[in-house]
Order: C-alpha cells, then sequence, then structure tokens
C-alpha cells in the first residue's frame, strides 16, 4: 500500500496559522498534522479548521493550537486496505493518519489512494449511419442521409 509522504505536512502546536496555510497549501492534501518533538501526533489542521478559525476570528498569527482537532480519526500502520476504506468513508474523511504503537505518526493514508480509480478502456463503437435515404427525398438528393441537418446539427454529430 502506497502512503503519501506525512513528514510535508507536520507542524508544532507553536506554529501559527499562517504556517499551517503554507504547509497545507505545498502538500495539496487539505490538512497539517501537529506533533510533539517525538512524533507523537497531538491533532490535525484541515482547511475547514482554518476557513472556521478565521470566521471565528483567530487571527492569521494565533497557534494551530486554538484551531486543531485534538480527536482526530487515526488508525494502526499495517491497517488493511478494506478497514482503511470503511474507516475513511464511515468517518467522511479524506485521510487517516496511520500510528505506530506508541502513537508516532508512521504515516497517512489518502482517499484517493485507496479508491481504486477504474482503468480507461480503449472502446470502439459502429455508428449505423448507412442508407439511400430514399424515404427522405428531396431533402437527400445532395446530402447524405447522417448530414441532414436536424435543430441545426448534423443527425450523426447529435448520435455521437
Amino acid at each position: 500500500m502506497a502512503m503519501h509522504d506525512y513528514t510535508q505536512i507536520c507542524i508544532r502546536v507553536g506554529d501559527t496559522l499562517q504556517r499551517a496555510i503554507e504547509t497545507i497549501d505545498a502538500a495539496t492534501i487539505q490538512i497539517a498534522l501537529v506533533m510533539d518533538g517525538e512524533g507523537h501526533l497531538l491533532g490535525t489542521v484541515t482547511d475547514g479548521d482554518i476557513r472556521r478559525g478565521i470566521l471565528n476570528g483567530i487571527a492569521l498569527d494565533s497557534t494551530v493550537d486554538q484551531i486543531m482537532n485534538t480527536r482526530a480519526v487515526t488508525a494502526p500502520a499495517g491497517t488493511p486496505r478494506s478497514e482503511l476504506l470503511a474507516l475513511l468513508t464511515s468517518h467522511k474523511l479524506k485521510h487517516v493518519p496511520l500510528l505506530d504503537d506508541r502513537g508516532r505518526v508512521v504515516g497517512i493514508e489518502l482517499l484517493d489512494n485507496l479508491i481504486k480509480s477504474p482503468t480507461l478502456k480503449e472502446n470502439s463503437a459502429v455508428i449505423l449511419a448507412g442508407g439511400q435515404g430514399t424515404r427522405l427525398r428531396p431533402l437527400t438528393d445532395f446530402t447524405p442521409k447522417p448530414l441532414l441537418r436536424v435543430g441545426g446539427r448534423p443527425v450523426l454529430e447529435l448520435i455521437v
């Protein structure tokens, strides 16, 4: 299972909202992990947490401990993919920090990585657009039936 590199999204309790915004923006996964010096997860900060904090009058130079979620949903490292997917979908989350048995962050799993995107397949199609158009004469005297205009567009374009 491919985990996202969590080290890009780590911040400290004393960091400002401005620093959290910069971290979230740089990593592009909409979350920052607030950790202590030993790597223990203290909380998370998301785009939504920052937005709600600003709406409540929290300044950008305030520290993240004023807005962080201290009850973040986490999972033990090594949790099977299916369980992680169930956890994320049941809580309507996009990411889950993975912790070792001492509560230290060892990774973060993203919903996008867990959902298997369908492989695009090359599809062929046959559009039956033949025939003499004898019942449509005189319209088909100089224009093939598939190119007759309906509503200002050729019939073939409407089919496609």
